[in-house]
């Protein structure tokens, strides 16, 4: 009986579980360059967490303005 009502509970939440969405962060700023990062080859600043998200996420390298 225990076992029957475990998976019953196992289905119930299995049939109401959500897929994940994804985490979307868009930086805007508006007066830097693409070379103003040190992620993006600039030696003279330090930005640790633009790097960080820039390691850990997607970055769009090719794009026109």
């Amino acid at each position: 009986m225990t076992k029957h009502f475990f998976l019953l509970c196992l289905l119930a939440l299995l049939a109401n579980a959500q897929p994940r969405r994804p985490n979307i962060v868009f930086v805007l700023i508006d007066d830097l360059g693409y070379g103003d990062f040190s992620c993006t080859g600039n030696r003279e600043v330090t930005t640790a967490n633009i790097d960080r998200l820039a390691a850990e996420g997607t970055r769009f390298t090719q794009f026109t303005v």
